[in-house]
């Protein structure tokens, strides 16, 4: 039988070895996390800094902030698709959001987030636009503008979004020429379709669309100088699609964009609008919003009012319509 003494030192051994594994594991770096674009996901509360205002949620709202999201139906991106990383920026300071108690009351219709922390669905729509058929293609969902009207939008939807959310701003989009909506390449579960293409293949597919959306239109539209309007992972397409072919695209609009805009990209733009809900984090895109200024694009923030990732608001008609005057300005 061993000696308390050996016993004691081999004890004493072991524990340093633990210790030297533990030491030697809290000290490997680990690899960044993938960034899928975001899903239909409450991001988890952050504190803001003292420089940025912004509303406070209703109490039912702010509850359910506080639990992590889930990310259960979120999806890895390749390599190939994940934008390109953007050096951080100090958030710009933005005075526009209203009192908290103002926003409590403005956002009291709003549903809370559901019991897992997921954003509720966005309310129903009947499609006020139509799909036109585009060979080889999926169908292009348009919404048409006024007759005579030759200016175009170019919609491309978010990961598995709906490709009809222009329906919330139908009135603003019209007054503002012919809206053709993409939709994505590769199908989803729950019958929409998210992004894979790079964005030479993108452009290849908005121009046979816009070639078929025209000639149903009595080839009356002109795709240059387009509006292109992307939301969440359309927006990273948009911008990435943008910056290919900028003058094709001098105005751009990025709704929810997953990661902070780039000025690298939208260097030759003319106008850029950033979109952020008043219901969601938006740190990346204030900090996106300020690199666009410091470089001297000119571009604007709006918060849409009472918005949760993947809504357009409580106001969208009236938002949207002053969005699409400001960047459709020279």
């Amino acid at each position: 039988m061993r000696s308390r003494s050996a016993v004691s030192g081999l004890i004493g051994c072991l524990g340093t070895a633990l210790a030297l594994g533990f030491a030697a594991c809290a000290s490997r770096e680990l690899p960044p996390p993938p960034h899928p674009d975001p899903p239909l996901r409450h991001p988890q509360a952050k504190a803001r800094p003292p420089s940025v205002t912004t509303a406070v949620p209703t109490p039912s709202v702010a509850e359910a902030l506080a639990r992590e999201p889930s990310t259960a139906d979120s999806e890895p991106t390749t390599a190939d698709d994940e934008p390109e990383p953007t050096v951080p920026e100090a958030p710009v300071a933005v005075t526009s959001a209203a009192p908290a108690a103002e926003a409590a009351g403005r956002c009291a219709s709003v549903p809370p987030l559901l019991a897992n922390g997921a954003v509720p669905p966005a309310p129903a729509h009947a499609p006020l636009g139509q799909d036109v058929s585009i060979p080889g293609d999926r169908p292009a969902y348009v919404l048409p503008g006024e007759p005579g009207d030759p200016r175009v939008i170019v919609y491309l939807p978010g990961m598995c979004g709906d490709a009809t959310a222009a329906d919330y701003f139908r009135e603003a989009a019209r007054a503002h020429g012919t809206l053709i909506a993409v939709r994505g390449d590769t199908p989803c579960d729950n019958g929409r379709f998210k992004w894979r293409d790079d964005p030479a293949k993108i452009q290849a597919r908005i121009r046979v669309a816009f070639e078929h959306v025209n000639a149903a239109r009595g080839g009356q539209l002109r795709l240059e100088q387009a509006l292109l309007f992307g939301y969440s992972q359309g927006a990273d397409r948009a911008e990435k699609v943008a910056a290919l072919y900028p003058e094709q695209y001098p105005r751009v609009v990025l709704g929810g964009p997953p990661l902070k805009p780039s000025p690298t990209r939208l260097a030759h733009a003319k106008r850029v609008v950033v979109l952020g809900g008043e219901l969601e984090t938006t740190e990346n895109m204030r900090a996106g919003f300020g690199a666009l200024q410091a470089a001297g694009i000119v571009s604007r923030f709006v918060t849409l009012e009472c918005a949760y990732h993947g809504y357009f608001g409580t106001n969208a008609e009236a938002q949207l319509a002053d969005v699409l005057d400001w960047v459709g300005q020279p």
